[in-house]
Formats: structure tokens, sequence, C-alpha cells
């Protein structure tokens, strides 16, 4: 029966794959689901670029201070086709609400045909006894060339995502700005506020219990160049931490002379990324 099913279902989708200009089928349908929560406090809209490169997407927060960079790589799909480059204008929350049916274990399909103004989300169940199909309007909006530093950093920090985000977690209560200062052999997170103030320390793992700590779920590695003392906002740093569920290492890249960013790779990177960067406070 489960053979006639996938016959079936071949059959149906290779019918419709012939009148897509673009549809793409998610290895793993839960990451799209992650990465569209990590951005839904950040951007209201966005513009999801389609090229037979993969998926990539760039937005500004409405205060320019912050901007999120998005990649998808072809190797996140167990299938991936797109004829020319299309530009799918989407509104997050509607993409949120449609996401949230997903299941664990159903298989997620974008689509949109050639000059079409909607965009389509494909749900089948693991058990393929039930296929949900979601045809949403595309916004339109305006395209922005947004300039990406690629200075190299002063400092880089690589941590596990679960401490970052307790790190956002802890200082917040006490401020909603956090000093963040840089040496060879430490990085120092302080925050100030009327409770008084906060200060939580990370040291680099020592080599000795690196691997089982890996093996754990990470360690912290500090790659100082030139020392940074910066502040940035903490409402936005904690935005960031909701990247957790998508990998359980990030790298934090710190400079003198660029925004801070915050890199989360997907699938160690075999996948493309999710990067955000937040400009720090003026003194």
């Amino acid at each position: 029966r489960r053979r006639k099913q996938l016959a079936t279902r071949h059959a149906l989708n290779r019918k419709l794959w012939r009148k897509k200009m673009f549809e793409a089928t998610f290895i793993q349908s839960t990451v799209f689901r992650q990465i569209v929560e990590a951005l839904k406090d950040i951007v209201t809209d966005v513009n999801i670029e389609c090229t037979g490169n993969g998926i990539k997407a760039q937005a500004m927060e409405p205060s320019h201070i912050s901007l999120a960079s998005l990649r998808i790589a072809p190797e996140a799909f167990d299938s991936y086709r797109c004829d020319r480059n299309i530009v799918l204008g989407l509104n997050i929350t509607s993409v949120s609400k449609i996401l949230k049916c997903l299941d664990s274990g159903d298989s997620l399909s974008l689509s949109s045909e050639d000059n079409a103004d909607t965009v389509n989300f494909c749900i089948s169940s693991k058990k393929l006894d039930k296929i949900s199909n979601f045809e949403l309007k595309l916004v339109n909006i305006n395209p922005e060339t947004l300039s990406i530093p690629e200075d190299e950093a002063d400092t880089e920090i690589s941590l596990p995502s679960s401490k970052f985000g307790q790190i956002c977690k802890d200082l917040i209560n006490f401020g909603d700005t956090v000093k963040i200062v840089t040496s060879k052999t430490s990085v120092d997170f302080v925050a100030e506020g009327s409770l008084g103030t906060a200060k939580i320390t990370i040291l680099p793992t020592a080599e000795a219990v690196e691997d089982d700590e890996k093996e754990s779920g990470g360690s912290v590695a500090i790659e100082c160049n030139e020392t940074v003392e910066k502040s940035y906002s903490l409402k936005f740093l904690t935005f960031f931490a909701k990247a957790q569920p998508l990998s359980k290492q990030l790298t934090i890249h710190l400079s003198n002379s660029s925004p801070l960013c915050v890199e989360c790779k997907l699938h160690g990177g075999d996948w493309g990324h999710l990067k955000y960067y937040l400009a720090p406070k003026i003194e």
C-alpha cells in the first residue's frame, strides 16, 4: 500500500513539476520553520531570492541597527529546481502560521509558477496519508541594496548556542545594554541597571576536556587579534539567540570598525548559514 501511495505521490509531483518555475523540497522540514522563528522578531517582510545556487535573503530591521542575512544551499534540499532567478516577497508572520502546521517527520516543499503572485507550501505527512497545500499571497517589498561588512574580525568567539542564549537571558534582567570586552584569555559580558551590575566571563575550554565538551554540545574558543570593547542592545542579542535550534555552536565576530556579527551555520555550514549583524551603541 505504501509503495502505491509513493507512486501516486511521485506521479502527482511530476505533473506539478512541469508547471513550476521554482520548486524545492527540504531534507529536514523543521529547518525552515526554525529559520522563520529566528527571523520574525527582527523583520516583518523579506524578499527571498531563489537562484540555481540556492536561496538567499537579506533584510534590515526597521530601525536600521540590525540586519539578517540568510543563505540556504542546494544541499539542504532533497530536490531543488529553479529555472530562472525569482524573488518571492514573504510576510514572515504569515509564513510562521503555515509552518506551525508541520508535524515531526512531515516533508515541506515550496513552489511557484512563472510570474505568479503566490507561493505554494506543500506539507506531506510522514505516513503519506495527508497532503496540505497553502497558497500564500506574495507581498511587494521595495528591494534594498544592503551593504554587508566583510571586514576581518578583531575577535572571534565560538561557543555553544545554548550558552549564548543563557548569557543573554541572565543579563537582560539587569539592563538593556551589554558591554562586551575581549582579551586573548577571556570575554566579559557586562550589564548595568537599577538593580546593579551583572558580569559574566567566559573562558576557552581547556584542551583536556575539549573533546568531551564537543561531544556533549560544544566548547568555547577565543581568537583575539585585537581587543574589543563595545556596547550592544541586549534586546537584539536575545532575538539572535532564538537561532539556537539551528545549530549547537555559533560564532560571534567582533570588530572595532564594523558591526557585531552572530553566525549560525546550518548543518555545520553544508546547508548554508544565518547571520545577524548589529551596530554598536554610541556611548
